[in-house]
């Protein structure tokens, strides 16, 4: 018995060593790329994990450690993370801090008009590139033959050569090898960078921008002064001959605190309440009409099938059960090409798809599934409540088998008929169970990103709307929308992310609110309370 407590007991320790030199590992990683919160968090979980585990009066929360630092890593941290970036002005041109931002800003380099031009001559053998350099009567080469396989942008240093190697020189050398010319980074002997210039040429570069003060820059190519505006996060000349130079934002912009300044921005402008507004209405209403339709059929089939007189009632939860286990994106992509009618939405000519095809030929009626409102938002419907019906399906059929059937026949006894006891018994004794879990699926569905992007792909637009949206957007793809464009704008000047978090910490109030409000109307019986 003492050899297995002492081995048990090794085990332990020995396990909890391993967890906490990880952890550490984990901190040492996000340290070293410079990722202060990751490497802080990490540093503290190896602490709760090393009192925690080793303290022997801490017994009793070794138990709960474990679930409550998923629940902050995978949860709580990236709440917080997200709502912290709307009081930034964090976007794809925006993502450094200063610190970081100025040794980016002053690595530029320019090539001086007057510089001289050094011609590429060369050839290649045996999966290497022999590179010669000649400007008037000077010949530069490698001191070694340049690799052509190589991953990541090299310097080379040039010597003076008198062998001329012209016989193996290839002309089409420099086009050829643009790629790996664009690689290369070659010092003379007299210590000059040469980068390349232009297709077959190199030219000695300088540094673009000198710091003269903690905020202003010299531009050495334009005699332009550039100036840090810490109010927006970027390098704007101040000071130029031209005129209209002044006010230019140069790459690459740095990452400061906005305060309150981005919500400010979206609640003062009346052209995007208006547009959100209209937008929040149909999320709502989407989102409310799929759990409530899905919830109502499902409880009325689950009852159905619940019924031990009906045959072969067994295939048929099968079947509802059935679609819940297909993927949603082949579901969507399924319903995309039912609906298809005869123009796609990036405008290609299609054929029509069968319900599309089907009352084409019955009524001679060629209905609009993809660009016109109504059809679109009904569209949407279907296929979402499709998508949720047999998971609330599922959850009914499970609560109704819970409920006892002397309830139901005492209620026959005293003259209810099936639809008195399906309103007076099935419908409250399922739906209290269930509210926590209608709110997840009101959430859900009012988050159904990637039902708007791939079935509509963001048509049909509002006519005039500013910002732009569509009539199937719901809030969250609206959202995305105005901070990463649609899947044909999609990096073409987006990736604002402080924007996407702004509006997505509004979402989140705003479905707190409703999950609240929610909750406090339907009053959730406490656990053990019988009905």
């Amino acid at each position: 018995m003492k050899i297995g407590s002492l081995f048990i007991r090794g085990v332990y320790y020995l396990s909890v060593t391993l967890a906490l030199i990880a952890t550490l590992l984990v901190g040492l990683f996000f340290w070293g790329v410079q990722e202060a919160f990751a490497s802080g968090l990490a540093l503290l979980i190896a602490v709760i994990i090393a009192v925690v585990y080793f303290h022997p009066k801490l017994y009793n929360y070794r138990f709960v450690v474990p679930a409550m630092t998923a629940l902050v890593v995978i949860i709580v941290v990236p709440v917080v993370y997200v709502v912290s970036l709307s009081f930034t002005n964090l976007s794809e041109s925006n993502k450094l801090s200063y610190q970081r931002a100025v040794p980016y800003l002053t690595a530029q380099t320019f090539v001086a008009d007057d510089a001289p031009e050094f011609a590429v001559n060369g050839w290649i053998d045996q999966e290497q590139a022999y590179l010669f350099l000649n400007a008037d009567d000077l010949w530069l080469q490698t001191t070694e033959p340049v690799p052509l396989d190589l991953a990541a942008p090299t310097t080379f240093d040039l010597v003076v050569t008198e062998e001329i190697p012209s016989d193996h020189f290839d002309r089409k050398f420099a086009v050829g090898q643009r790629a790996l010319l664009d690689q290369l980074t070659l010092v003379s002997p007299a210590g000059d960078v040469l980068t390349k210039h232009k297709l077959r040429s190199f030219a000695p570069s300088s540094p673009r921008f000198t710091q003269v003060s903690h905020a202003q820059f010299n531009d050495n190519e334009t005699g332009n002064v550039v100036t840090a505006n810490f109010e927006t996060g970027q390098f704007l000349v101040t000071e130029s001959e031209d005129p209209e130079a002044i006010g230019q934002v140069l790459s690459p912009g740095f990452l400061k605190a906005s305060n309150l300044s981005n919500f400010v921005d979206i609640l003062t402008d009346l052209d995007q309440i208006k547009v959100i507004a209209m937008v929040l209405g149909w999320s709502v209403f989407a989102a409310a009409f799929t759990v409530c339709s899905s919830f109502v059929i499902a409880l009325i089939l689950a009852s159905l099938l619940n019924w031990q007189a009906l045959r072969e009632r067994e295939w048929y939860k099968f079947i509802i059960v059935a679609c819940y286990a297909l993927p949603a994106f082949s579901v969507i992509n399924a319903f995309f090409w039912i609906f298809t009618t005869n123009q796609a939405p990036w405008g290609e000519l299609l054929p029509g798809g069968p319900v599309f095809t089907v009352i084409d030929q019955l009524f001679g009626i060629q209905l609009d599934w993809q660009f016109n409102p109504v059809l679109s938002r009904v569209k949407f419907l279907i296929v979402q409540f499709w998508m949720f019906m047999p998971f609330m399906f599922i959850l009914c059929l499970g609560v109704i088998q819970s409920i006892p059937v002397s309830l139901y026949e005492a209620a026959r006894l005293e003259g209810a008929g099936v639809r008195q006891s399906f309103r007076r018994i099935t419908l409250p004794l399922a739906f209290l169970p269930l509210a926590p879990v209608l709110i997840i699926s009101f959430a859900t569905a009012f988050n159904d990103l990637s039902l708007v992007d791939q079935l509509t792909f963001g048509t049909p637009e509002i006519p005039g709307s500013v910002p732009l949206a569509s009539h199937v957007d719901l809030l969250v793809s609206f959202a995305n929308r105005q901070a990463f464009g649609n899947a044909y704008t999609r990096g073409a000047g987006f990736g604002l992310y402080s924007l996407a978090s702004t509006l997505f910490t509004l979402i989140f109030v705003l479905l707190a609110l409703i999950s609240w409000l929610y909750l406090r109307k339907v009053r959730l019986q406490p656990a053990g309370r019988e009905y």
